[in-house]
């Protein structure tokens, strides 16, 4: 196991980083500039199998939003990506028979592009979701890698299916920001602010819907060339990812910190403040695991209100749902009847 550093070479400099400077460019940026602000030598640009840091590119994400006075910045950039921008993974994606098939290639090889974010596909008999979870920064930041993600997959989904709009919502799990018209500009009016999660909420019928471009030939190709390069990164993902996986490890007994810190081999003061250099706390990541498993209990509802407070180590009923309204600001009979309405 190999816990990424944001100080790690991790992200390809010729998918986002590289789009990114293009795009800045075309607004009136100066490139060199931004290059040398961000630390990102000229070298980077003949070498196609550079990587770069998560600082760097945080760095470059900084500059551009501020030099430009674009705090939207991400949702048009993710416009701008589509498939092109993710290397062989957005090929492979495009080439598949169905919406379904296209983001299980997306999230099976998404790490090759950039591991910054974790994304998982949840699909239930009457909902699925398309969640994104930081992976190595919580903060700010997430809100820009969040735009970049949704933004893309919303204008690519358009492309591909050949449709005008998608039926779903998108939730984020942030303030409702002052640029939220923008917001409704780009990705439509079902968006949603101050979520418990961010996520793409959708039919399953969605994942049914067949894509225009569908080629067997470049999909076994892509497949083949993504999978050894999975492979020598299998056992490197960000501390939010990694703590996030053991908490879920231990549904019948949630670890302390001290436990936490004794699993990584470092100390609880040691651990809290890498956490807090992260903006997040243990606290934060622990309520969130124990949340995204009361809502999926909810949605595929076949326990009921005690079973899942015991499965989530409530004292009773009535803490639960307590903690769940101050959640989702819905109580979890609620919730569940909107679900499975």
């Amino acid at each position: 196991m190999k816990i990424i550093q944001p100080s790690d070479t991790i992200i390809r400099y010729h998918n986002h980083p590289k789009a990114l400077l293009s795009y800045a460019g075309e607004l009136g940026l100066d490139v060199a500039e931004l290059r040398q602000l961000s630390g990102l030598g000229e070298e980077l640009e003949t070498n196609f199998s550079a990587r770069i840091t998560y600082n760097q590119y945080k760095s470059l994400i900084q500059t551009c939003i501020k030099q430009l006075d674009k705090p939207a910045l991400g949702l048009y950039f993710g416009q701008r990506l589509m498939f092109s921008g993710h290397g062989s993974v957005g090929l492979g994606s495009l080439a598949c028979n169905t919406v379904g098939e296209a983001l299980h290639i997306i999230q099976t090889y998404k790490k090759l592009i950039s591991p910054i974010t974790v994304i998982d596909v949840i699909r239930h008999p009457s909902t699925a979701h398309l969640t994104c979870d930081p992976a190595i920064e919580g903060g700010e930041i997430q809100h820009f890698f969040a735009e970049v993600l949704f933004s893309t997959l919303y204008h690519c989904f358009l492309y591909a299916t050949e449709q005008k709009t998608m039926d779903c919502t998108f939730e984020f799990d942030f303030d409702k920001p002052e640029y939220a018209e923008e917001y409704y500009a780009l990705l439509g009016n079902n968006v949603q602010f101050n979520s418990h999660r961010t996520q793409i909420t959708c039919s399953p019928e969605l994942f049914d819907i067949p894509l225009s471009f569908s080629n067997p030939a470049i999909i076994h190709e892509v497949t083949q060339r993504s999978s050894g390069l999975l492979d020598e990164l299998n056992n490197q993902e960000g501390l939010l990812t990694h703590i996030s996986k053991y908490i879920s490890q231990h549904p019948n007994g949630y670890p302390n910190i001290d436990e936490l810190a004794n699993h990584f081999n470092t100390s609880k003061s040691t651990l809290k403040r890498r956490l807090k250099e992260l903006n997040v706390t243990y606290t934060q990541l622990l309520q969130d695991a124990r949340r995204n498993l009361a809502c999926d209990f909810l949605e595929i509802g076949e326990l009921t209100i005690e079973d899942i407070t015991q499965r989530l180590q409530f004292s009773e009923a009535a803490a639960f749902r307590r903690a769940f309204k101050q959640w989702t600001g819905l109580s979890p009979s609620s919730y569940r009847e909107n679900y499975l309405s």
